[in-house]
């Protein structure tokens, strides 16, 4: 495995994190007894040393405003949503690249669903690339570049998030099938690279096919 092309694979965490990746696990991970701010810090650590330790401090709060109100409190009293806002600031707080979030939506409130998702199309929007692990589709596509769609370990689509979008819109509205049999709980991983061969097999193979045997089938029938 190689990032900026260099291998990372049996490299230790702390000098993948100084290279420029953060990761946001599921279920955020936190240090539930220490306050905001004391996980915010743990974030940049390696830069203890530094004056400008706390610089990323303006773009976390810049995307999160809450977690400045709440700096003093533990963060195990923070609602899902916050704590979700603080492992993704924590994660900020490292000066990443590449920020990796595993089903940030797990256990949120709509409302504040909607309020991460918008955070980060502004991280990307600041330049830093993005990846997602994420069940919820719909909101995924309208801030990705590119996914890939997954079904139990498979790759059923990829390709840029417009056509991925486009397909599903197309087979709701359309052929009347849903996401033309892509599951609701298909992940999408945004910002990976389109293929479309695999695009156009997919199509052929999940709307096209059932088309035409339906078709046939109607053949028959009236014959």
């Amino acid at each position: 495995m190689t990032f900026d092309g260099k291998r990372i694979d049996g490299k230790a965490q702390h000098l993948i994190t100084a290279d420029g990746i953060a990761y946001v696990p599921e279920n955020r991970r936190l240090f539930p007894r220490l306050s905001v701010r004391d996980n915010l810090r743990l974030g940049s650590y390696m830069y203890r040393g530094e004056a400008d330790r706390d610089a990323p401090l303006a773009l976390v709060f810049k995307l999160f405003p809450r977690l400045s109100e709440r700096l003093e409190q533990r963060a195990e009293t923070l609602s899902g949503g916050e704590q979700q806002m603080l492992a993704i600031g924590r994660a900020l707080m490292t000066r990443p690249r590449l920020l990796m979030l595993d089903e940030p939506s797990q256990g949120i409130m709509p409302k504040l669903v909607d309020e991460i998702f918008a955070a980060v199309k502004r991280i990307r929007d600041e330049g830093m690339t993005v990846l997602i692990v994420e069940q919820r589709m719909a909101e995924c596509l309208d801030i990705a570049d590119r996914a890939y769609i997954l079904q139990t370990g498979r790759v059923l689509m990829q390709g840029t998030a417009a056509d991925i979008k486009a397909i599903r819109m197309c087979g709701r509205r359309i052929w009347g099938c849903d996401d033309c049999g892509v599951a609701a709980r298909a992940d999408v991983i945004l910002r990976c690279e389109p293929s479309s061969a695999s695009l156009e097999g997919w199509m052929r193979q999940r709307c096209l096919r059932p088309i035409l045997r339906g078709a046939q089938e109607r053949v028959r029938t009236s014959g």
